[in-house]
């Protein structure tokens, strides 16, 4: 209601000012021929000084007329009812502007009255984004955060303040499966502005928590959905800057002070995370912060695997077009790669049969379809697939050697809508694509 009142003031605004400059365009259509007046066309102050400068003009030449074949300075005759006319017209165009400035002064006063309690009105919106997608034995897990928001009416798109967040957990089969159906839990609901995100954890149903305790510190929790409480105390002990969990959150790496270490994620239900390793990579993670390359953890926490960020915006040469395999131990090997694969991006890595293989996606010439390729980390292509390129983040299975691609159907995820997927399975460099219906 706030709006629409606020929207008739300013439509009035508009209509009558439409109106004023259809009539002076229609009255000055015998001078648009001049410059001029084309500009008047968009100017009432411009067309007002044109007619006012048109009146001083006929009244001097009428007072020119005794001179007219005495000294020869006057080559043209100007009528008496010429200058008449040009006076008529400065005081139509006077009149006319003084008719505006006193409709204007009207709007705005009635514009202002209704705008100033409406300034006083609130709008409530909210928005859904997916914190997490976990691709495990066939089922997409995914993670859905709605978050409601409280602004003024005359705010600014996105701006406001966070009242509420509520967490839903989504199951879905695919391809849909007779004896089972799409899942929805709402998990945790909380008052108030703060800084949650949930992942899921592959052979288990419990969560990881993490929490956000101001713009670049974060601690760590385990989750459990059915309590809607943390079950561990938080790790590391002090927030921490930098953290990166593996593809099944059954492991992340922590930078705890100046160490790096990799910790077992579930088994802080019962204390401690246990420590797997203290790899020597924090002059790793400081080479990260410029974000010119992307890492990944391998599943089984023992490599820490770099490739190029394509879209840095650096200048990219064979020399830094590289990728990287460093070891727990701290050993490295460091690849250069085709300098032809910069017209796409690296997304992904992963370890697969020893070997750790590289995901890149490029956009195709029809500019429908994106290719997707699991190159080895030379750069050589072991496995092809097409895929829609109105699709987003993939979620990669490496056991069942699939990957899946959400297509994009607007933000966040609606349970009681059908979705289409493309399912990839790079072993057989197949695509399909699914149709899951609520």
């Amino acid at each position: 209601m706030c709006l629409d009142v606020l929207r008739l003031g300013f439509a009035t605004a508009r209509s009558g000012e439409k109106r004023w400059r259809t009539t002076a365009v229609q009255n000055a259509g015998a001078f648009t021929k001049t410059p001029e007046i084309r500009e008047a066309s968009w100017s009432a102050p411009a067309l007002w000084r044109f007619g006012r400068s048109a009146g001083e003009i006929g009244r001097r030449r009428e007072r020119l007329r005794g001179n007219h074949g005495k000294n020869g300075d006057c080559p043209g005759f100007v009528s008496p009812f010429t200058a008449r006319m040009a006076d008529s017209m400065t005081a139509y165009l006077l009149a006319l502007k003084t008719h505006m400035t006193y409709r204007k002064t009207l709007v705005l006063f009635v514009v202002v009255a209704i705008g100033a309690p409406v300034a006083g009105c609130k709008q409530h919106t909210a928005s859904k984004t997916v914190d997490d997608k976990l691709w495990v034995n066939g089922e997409l897990r995914v993670v859905v955060d709605t978050t409601h928001y409280v602004a003024p009416v005359l705010s600014f798109h996105g701006s406001g303040t966070r009242t509420r967040q509520e967490w839903a957990l989504i199951t879905i089969p695919i391809p849909d499966r007779p004896n089972q159906a799409t899942r929805k839990r709402e998990f945790l609901r909380l008052d108030g502005d703060y800084d949650h995100f949930f992942s899921s954890i592959k052979g288990s149903d419990f969560l990881l928590h993490q929490i956000i305790s101001n713009m670049s510190t974060r601690q760590l929790f385990l989750f459990d959905p059915k309590t809607g409480k943390d079950i561990s105390q938080p790790f590391p002990a002090q927030p921490t800057k930098w953290w990166l969990a593996n593809r099944s959150r059954t492991a992340c790496m922590i930078l705890e002070g100046k160490q790096v270490v990799i910790r077992d994620t579930l088994s802080a239900a019962t204390g401690e995370p246990k420590l797997l390793a203290r790899p020597p990579w924090a002059g790793i993670l400081e080479r990260l912060k410029y974000g010119e390359y992307s890492a990944v953890l391998t599943d089984d926490a023992r490599h820490l695997v770099l490739f190029p960020y394509t879209k840095s915006g650096r200048s990219v040469v064979a020399s830094n077009f590289t990728s990287e395999v460093w070891s727990i131990d701290g050993s490295v090997e460091k690849f250069f790669l085709p300098l032809e694969r910069k017209e796409g991006n690296f997304v992904d890595s992963e370890l697969i049969g020893g070997k750790v293989m590289l995901l890149w996606r490029t956009l195709l010439s029809n500019g429908a379809e994106d290719g997707v390729e699991l190159l080895d980390v030379q750069g050589e292509s072991l496995h092809a697939g097409k895929i829609s390129a109105f699709t987003v983040e993939h979620s990669w299975d490496v056991e069942r050697g699939e990957m899946l691609f959400p297509y994009y159907e607007g933000p966040g995820w609606n349970s009681d809508s059908s979705r289409t997927f493309y399912l990839w399975n790079y072993s057989s460099n197949s695509v399909r694509r699914i149709t899951v219906k609520r």
